[in-house]
């Protein structure tokens, strides 16, 4: 599986989630599609996370995002996985070193 495939970006994230789930004040949610994170804990992938506008890129094991509740957005019959931001673990690799190391593998670079 590719970067594109394991990435998710929160454009919107859900920040009532705490209230509603009992998480710490201000521990807002994050909603990731169900669907994507159930392949992806089924092949054992990490998961990649950007909200809003940082450029920071946090992890987690789909595995994990599959012990959240989960959500159907109204109007787009889509469930999501709602997890809590403080769930996220801080990654020291940017997306572009990424999808560098990913062609490298696939042997881009020769």
């Amino acid at each position: 599986m590719t970067f594109e495939d394991k990435y998710f970006h929160i454009n919107t994230p859900y920040f009532g989630a705490w209230t509603e789930y009992g998480w710490g004040k201000d521990d807002w949610g994050l909603g990731l599609n169900k669907k994507r994170i159930d392949r992806l804990a089924k092949a054992g992938e990490t998961v990649y996370v950007s909200y809003i506008n940082k450029r920071q890129l946090y992890t987690i094991k789909a595995k994990k995002v599959q012990e959240y509740p989960v959500e159907e957005v109204r109007w787009s019959k889509t469930k999501l996985y709602i997890i809590q931001k403080s769930a996220l673990n801080y990654s020291q690799s940017k997306k572009s070193e990424i999808k560098l190391e990913e062609l490298a593998k696939g042997g881009v670079f020769g």
